[in-house]
C-alpha cells in the first residue's frame, strides 16, 4: 500500500485519514488524543480536528481507525473534498 504520513495523518490511495483529534477536557481546555485511545473511552468526549476544529467522530477500529468530520467541508486537508486552501470549519467548535 502506498502511504506517506503526515502532522496527526495518514494519507493513501482512499484520501487522508486523521489518526489524531482534540478533545476537550473538563478544566483543562482541548488536548491531542490518538484515535484508539478515544474509541477505548468509557465515556463519549467532545472531539475536533486539530486542522479546522470541526467536529469529528472516530470511525473503524485498530489499526484501520481514523477520524472523520460530522460535516465535511473543503477547507481541511483531512476532509475527501479538500479544495486546496486551509481555512477553519464553519462550524467550528470553541
Amino acid at each position: 500500500m502506498n502511504t506517506a504520513m503526515n502532522r496527526g495523518g495518514l494519507f493513501n490511495r482512499h484520501g487522508p485519514r486523521a489518526l489524531v483529534c482534540e478533545a476537550k477536557v473538563p478544566g483543562h481546555g482541548w488536548r491531542e488524543y490518538g484515535v484508539n485511545h478515544v474509541l477505548e473511552l468509557d465515556r463519549p468526549m467532545e472531539t475536533r480536528c486539530p486542522e479546522c476544529h470541526g467536529a469529528v467522530r472516530p470511525n473503524g477500529s485498530g489499526a484501520e481507525a481514523f477520524f472523520e468530520h460530522h460535516d465535511e467541508h473543503d477547507g481541511c486537508s483531512f476532509a475527501e473534498k479538500f479544495g486546496g486552501v486551509k481555512r477553519r470549519h464553519p462550524h467550528f467548535l470553541d
